[in-house]
């Protein structure tokens, strides 16, 4: 089974599997591994953020990066901005596939649950949610 989603959709997802109320164990077993691997995805999604950054930012003597009184990274003189934003914006677009390998049946276990869930999610949450048990629901059948 694969879950495909975009780098954008990950913290979404940690979210929810964060927060959400699973009172089964074979479900809350699925939700470990789907939250352990979306954990990778996020932090290997942050240090690909981190090195557009670092190519347009400014950096100390021991290479880490400077930021102004505002909490910004401060771009270099030449810096193009433009580009800076249309590189990061197509790093979030970028797909993120889930593989449950041995882990199939849990990701099963807390799909199954998730789809009868009652706990209340955000508007975004609700998305990646939706786009997941899709995913799902047309892998079953």
């Amino acid at each position: 089974m694969e879950l495909h989603l975009q780098n954008k959709d990950l913290k979404a997802l940690i979210n929810v599997l964060e927060t959400i109320t699973v009172r089964n164990m074979p479900a809350n077993r699925g939700r470990a591994k789907l939250l352990m691997h979306a954990t990778k995805k996020f932090e290997e999604y942050g240090q690909d953020e981190l090195d557009i950054i670092k190519k347009f930012a400014e950096t100390d003597a021991d290479g880490e990066l400077l930021v102004n009184a505002s909490g910004h990274f401060v771009p270099k003189t030449d810096a193009d901005m433009t580009l800076v934003n249309t590189l990061v914006t197509e790093l979030s677009a970028e797909p993120v596939v889930f593989s449950a390998g041995e882990y199939e049946k849990r990701y099963e276990d807390f799909l199954t649950y998730l789809s009868s869930c009652e706990d209340n999610f955000d508007a975004e949450a609700v998305m990646v949610i939706d786009t997941i048990l899709d995913q799902f629901e047309g892998a079953s059948k």
